[in-house]
């Protein structure tokens, strides 16, 4: 059975939460329990000051490259996982994404023809007259 509970959370995160969870069809709780799901355990490391050890997730979702990329970053001190994190906001903003390619005015033009009868009645509609 689950729990309903109460989060804060910054809200650029929210939005790109939600953007995210729509763009995968799944929902924003769905989500946050993925996640919470592929954290593992996780503790305050005693070696080191500002960092977390983390546990490889076990999750199916993610491919061998994510769980690469995890363990990588999850040996990175807290500052440098903030640079990181600034750094893949960046990239993502480059991804061009085909639907808000635009064409350059004029790109179309000779390329579209209208018929000249095109305002002419259709002779399939004949009968209706």
């Amino acid at each position: 059975m689950k729990k309903r509970i109460n989060i804060s959370l910054d809200p650029h995160l929210h939005e790109k939460g939600h953007a995210w969870s729509r763009a995968n069809r799944i929902t924003f709780s769905k989500l946050l329990e993925t996640l919470l799901k592929d954290l593992g355990d996780v503790k305050a490391s005693p070696k080191k000051e500002n960092t977390l050890t983390v546990n490889e997730p076990q999750s199916t979702y993610l491919s061998p490259i994510t769980h690469s990329l995890f363990a990588k970053i999850s040996q990175l001190p807290a500052y440098q996982q903030q640079h990181l994190d600034v750094y893949t906001d960046f990239l993502l903003s480059k991804v061009e994404h085909p639907l808000k390619k635009r064409l350059p005015p004029g790109m179309l033009k000779g390329g579209i023809f209208m018929s000249q009868d095109f305002d002419e009645p259709l002779a399939d509609f004949d009968d209706y007259g």
